[in-house]
């Protein structure tokens, strides 16, 4: 979605960490010398969350008991697994947070940056975020100070 869309909205999801998402972008822009600028800007910067359910799957180990024997010129044996090799599913949420930079005369998108990771729970999803932003512009292209 370009600025100046009418779809363009804000989800909720967007709304409840909105401020901090700004304010953490803007740190992390003036770091690398570009300056806020209301009135007249160069370029716009939108963001986009979502959180996502995920289902992973992870198998335990297989145990095998085994024979094996031989002698001079032959071997032979054989194995058989006892125990292990379940596989057990269990579900979490992958939250994402795109940034992208848009030109204000042309419209045309300049830049993308995402990030994604496990949500771990509501008490740290302002932590979650403050590491996606900064994961996000230390791949922005401008000289790092």
């Amino acid at each position: 979605m370009k600025p100046g869309d009418e779809q363009h909205e804000t989800r909720a999801d967007d709304k409840q960490y909105a401020a901090l998402i700004l304010q953490l972008a803007n740190d992390e822009l003036q770091k690398k010398g570009l300056v806020l600028d209301t009135e007249k800007p160069d370029a716009v910067f939108l963001f986009d969350t979502r959180v996502e359910d995920r289902v992973a799957y992870s198998q335990s180990p297989t145990v095998s008991v085994g024979v094996g024997f031989g002698g001079p010129g032959f071997y032979g044996g054989f194995s058989a697994p006892v125990a292990g090799g379940q596989i057990q599913s269990y579900t979490y949420q992958e939250g994402l947070l795109f940034i992208e930079m848009f030109d204000t005369n042309t419209k045309q998108l300049l830049w993308r940056g995402w990030a994604k990771g496990q949500v771990s729970d509501a008490i740290s999803v302002e932590n979650d975020i403050r590491k996606a932003v900064k994961h996000i512009f230390i791949r922005y292209p401008v000289k790092h100070n």
